[in-house]
């Protein structure tokens, strides 16, 4: 007989530092503002209504102002480095100097693995 191991996933309510990176991560990735907060509530118990209302000033004054330069880093997967969101008519694709690169990322590599695939597989089962 297979003995079956469930982790139950506890809401905690979410710190506005971490809200805000990612917020930067989702916007800088081109993720709109409707998914990230989706995929952000799947991950950390849905707490949709802060969220959304932390989430959409930082999404609005990151689109609005196209000519400011470095308003917040995010992690750059294609790049492996933290870059610069700067606005639409400057560089997009700026990389912090000095450059800090992250060779090994992942579920693997915290001690959260299982959290994170259950949480992982209830994004994808959502309609």
């Amino acid at each position: 007989m297979a003995v079956v191991r469930v982790e139950r996933y506890v809401s905690v309510e979410p710190y506005m530092h971490v809200m805000k990176k990612v917020a930067a991560f989702m916007y800088g990735i081109s993720i709109g503002l409707s998914d990230a907060v989706a995929c952000y509530n799947a991950c950390n118990g849905r707490h949709q209504r802060r969220v959304e209302t932390v989430l959409k000033p930082w999404y609005d004054a990151w689109g609005r102002d196209e000519n400011r330069s470095h308003m917040v880093q995010y992690y750059i997967m294609s790049m492996k480095c933290q870059a610069w969101i700067n606005g639409k008519a400057r560089e997009q694709y700026e990389a912090l100097k000095p450059v800090v690169s992250v060779n090994e990322f992942g579920p693997s590599m915290t001690r959260y693995t299982g959290q994170i695939a259950y949480m992982t597989e209830s994004i994808r089962s959502v309609e």
